[in-house]
This record gives C-alpha cells, sequence and structure tokens, in this order.
C-alpha cells in the first residue's frame, strides 16, 4: 500500500468516527461524552494522516502536541487558517496548545472517568463540580476538557488538506 493510500483509508476512517460524533453530539438524551471521545479519534487518525502526508514518521502516541508540533508549520497555519474562518471567535488560537494537551487527557483518562475521583464520595464529588462552576467553570481547572469548536476546526483543517491532496471525499456538512 502506497502512503497515499494509506492516507485516505486513514482519512475514511476518521470521517466515520466523525460522522458518528456529530450524529451522537445532535441527540437531546446523551448522558455520557462519547461523542467527545469519538470526535478526538477521529482529531487523532486524521492528524496522524496529515503527517504522513506531509511524509512524517511518528510511533504510537496519543501526545497530540508532540504529533502537532512534528507538522511543518506551513501545514499546521494552513490547519489552524481553515479552522478559523469556519469557527471565528470560537476558535481561540491562543488555546490551541492547551486544547491539544486536553484532548490527550480525554482520550487517555476520561474513558475511565470513574477513576478519577474512587476515593470521593458522590456527595463530594458534586460539591467539587459546584465550587468549580461557582469559579467560572475554567477549562484549565476541570478534570476534562473538551474544546470543541477547536477540535472540529482543527479536523475540518486536516480534512480538507487531504481532500486536496487526494481524491479522498465526505459527504459530512461542516
Amino acid at each position: 500500500m502506497t502512503n497515499s493510500e494509506l492516507v485516505e483509508r486513514m482519512y475514511y476512517s476518521a470521517m466515520d468516527r466523525v460522522h458518528d460524533s456529530e450524529i451522537l453530539s445532535e441527540l437531546m438524551s446523551v448522558r455520557s461524552d462519547a461523542s467527545a471521545h469519538l470526535g478526538i479519534l477521529g482529531f487523532e487518525i486524521l492528524l496522524k494522516a496529515n503527517l504522513l502526508l506531509d511524509g512524517v514518521q511518528f510511533g504510537r502516541s496519543h501526545n497530540y502536541s508532540k504529533l502537532w508540533k512534528a507538522l511543518p508549520t506551513a501545514s499546521r497555519d494552513e490547519i489552524v487558517r481553515i479552522g478559523q474562518s469556519r469557527y471565528a471567535v470560537y476558535f481561540k488560537i491562543e488555546e490551541v496548545p492547551e486544547a491539544l494537551s486536553a484532548f490527550g487527557n480525554v482520550f487517555t483518562r476520561a474513558r475511565y472517568d470513574y477513576e478519577i475521583h474512587k476515593d470521593k464520595s458522590l456527595d463530594e464529588i458534586k460539591r467539587l463540580g459546584d465550587e468549580w462552576l461557582k469559579r467560572g467553570a475554567k477549562n484549565r481547572e476541570a478534570d476534562f476538557a473538551y474544546y470543541p469548536f477547536i477540535r472540529k476546526g482543527l479536523t475540518l483543517g486536516m480534512r480538507r488538506r487531504i481532500e486536496q491532496a487526494t481524491s479522498a471525499e465526505y459527504d459530512l456538512p461542516e
């Protein structure tokens, strides 16, 4: 399989997950962050496909900050430009490093959210959550932060780069 074929295969795998993430996020009766998990998995696959597109080798990793920094500057700039053009005021470039770290935290730790406060009672966890809300619910203070517009913007940018470089296309609204 050529690099180009692998990039396309990764693209379709990622986009299926992004598609399903979008469907879940639109349901009113959702009770978990499963949509974010699927979206972040799709994000990871697209990030790695973009690395391949640029000829950058990578190993097994969920360190999205490290993988992101491995992309050439021009590629990162293009991805960010596309994301910002779609999500404008919600896509804060200065939050990208923090968001990348948060995505890795969600992917590796939020799957097992019950372990985070296993030594605390449910009442204590609720009290901590209420206090966090009173302090302004800042992402950097949260156990898990999702940065949906940054994730969607970067995902869109990486998607568009692959579509421009290959024959891949996916019928999913932006």
